[in-house]
């Protein structure tokens, strides 16, 4: 402190003890009292930084979903869960294999009364490709 020569009971302003040297940024926070934004000591804290980032979900999204961005100092902590970017839309006929993530599937089936014909569909049928390429028909063409 600035002390009056004549009289140390009185000081010209505050200023901050020599120890308060440390700027602290996320992961880390100050611990203590700060002075002028400095502290004596920082601390690391990954899981405070990450939740005050916004990043609060931990655990398993689920089967058709994944983490959308993990948090920078802790990957246990993630913003949100997203659907996979390997899901698939399916097409009529098809229909979708198992649960859906806003509309879409971990693969496609098309109608179990739909066949794999030698000779190709009939004049008119519907044909439906499946997730593995396979073309089925609602009715198959005779092979004469």
């Amino acid at each position: 402190m600035n002390f009056c020569p004549a009289d140390n009971r009185y000081f010209k302003e505050c200023v901050c003890d020599d120890d308060f040297t440390e700027t602290c940024e996320a992961p880390s926070y100050g611990v203590g009292i700060s002075c002028d934004g400095k502290y004596k000591q920082c601390q690391t804290d990954s899981e405070q930084a990450c939740q005050d980032e916004g990043y609060t979900q931990t655990g398993d999204c689920g089967a058709l979903m994944e983490p959308n961005e993990y948090c920078p100092y802790d990957d246990n902590y993630y913003d949100k869960c997203v659907c996979r970017d390997d899901l698939v839309s399916c097409s009529y006929p098809q229909t979708g294999v198992g649960d859906a993530c806003n509309g879409k599937y971990a693969s496609c089936q098309c109608p179990s009364s739909y066949k794999i014909c030698d000779c190709g569909g009939a004049v008119g049928a519907t044909s439906c490709t499946d997730s593995s390429g396979i073309t089925r028909f609602s009715n198959c063409k005779d092979c004469c």
